[in-house]
């Protein structure tokens, strides 16, 4: 399957890049543990991420690499990098659903929940009526965050998901 996505051929380098990201995740996925895939995949998006910094979405697509893997020694770095990342681009871009998506979700515990209200009320506002966006935005007002704007009716949206 990989050599046939390099086959169909990039116009620009950026999209080689992007690609042979990709490729990296699924070459040999019968054979790699996943783990090592997904840390290989997140590194080649970090590259892409710092060659093209005006792409915000190379910087997007970096930071849910960042989500899909852990680093043993400290499990929120990851997520925390993502935040400052993704803070940035919803800073410069606050109707961008991904960016808020996956800050709410790099957010989505109770260590570091507090980072990913604006985000989550921004998001309410960005796609209101998409089933999922009411699904992270909701896990972040569990527990200690019970303000959220949502109707208590719309609370039964799991049972959907």
């Amino acid at each position: 399957m990989t050599h046939r996505v390099q086959a169909i051929g990039a116009k620009t380098q950026r999209e080689r890049d992007y690609i042979d990201a990709l490729v990296l995740f699924y070459r040999d996925y019968d054979k790699l543990d996943y783990e090592k895939r997904v840390e290989a995949y997140s590194r080649a998006m970090k590259r892409c991420n710092e060659q093209y910094p005006k792409d915000q979405q190379a910087a997007v697509f970096y930071t849910l690499s960042l989500l899909t893997w852990s680093v043993d020694r400290e499990p929120l770095a990851n997520p925390k990098k993502a935040i400052a990342i993704l803070n940035q681009v919803f800073e410069e871009n606050p109707d961008d659903p991904g960016a808020a998506h996956y800050l709410i979700h790099a957010a989505d515990g109770p260590q570091l929940a507090q980072l990913g209200l604006p985000a989550a009320r921004r998001y309410a506002q960005i796609a209101p009526a998409a089933p999922h966006a009411l699904f992270p935005r909701d896990h972040l007002y569990e527990g200690e965050l019970n303000e959220s704007p949502l109707p208590k009716r719309d609370m039964t949206h799991r049972q959907f998901l």
